[in-house]
């Protein structure tokens, strides 16, 4: 496959998944405000952060496009293209605002990530709460969730 082919295809990729993403996300936010039962109100407040993080997480990938690259001495994150890069700054770069979209792109990305195994806890407490959770059990779970985070 030629370079520019492959180009093509990732900025296709990018914005397909920006228009239908958003699109889904927003009809499920409408449809988790106004049509959710009264049994399900606990669990529509998760489902409500999965939109507004994906909603996020698909902004910022327009902007940045980013994906990694691994090297053998450290991980290299690569920018190829995004809005960002090809018409804000493709006359003054400025490293900054790309760090600073990094920085974002990365809070965003671990949000997503260990926000699954909270979303999880939260419906096992909740459909346990009537169970007596003592703290050294809290302390445990935490431990483990930090030492799977390093």
């Amino acid at each position: 496959m030629s370079l520019d082919l492959l180009d093509i295809l990732f900025n296709f990729d990018y914005f397909v998944c920006l228009l239908i993403g958003f699109h889904l996300n927003i009809i499920l936010i409408i449809l988790i405000i106004f049509k959710t039962p009264k049994e399900m109100k606990t669990h529509s407040r998760i489902l409500l952060q999965n939109c507004v993080l994906d909603i996020l997480m698909l902004t910022v990938q327009l902007f940045v496009e980013g994906f990694h690259l691994l090297d053998k001495e450290v991980n290299t994150y690569i920018f190829p293209n995004g809005i960002l890069l090809s018409f804000f700054m493709k006359e003054d770069f400025d490293p900054f605002i790309s760090y600073i979209f990094l920085m974002f792109w990365e809070y965003i990305l671990n949000l997503n990530m260990f926000g699954l195994g909270v979303q999880f806890s939260y419906r096992y407490l909740v459909l346990n709460r009537y169970i007596c959770i003592k703290m050294l059990y809290l302390r445990e779970f935490a431990a483990l969730l930090e030492r799977r985070g390093q």
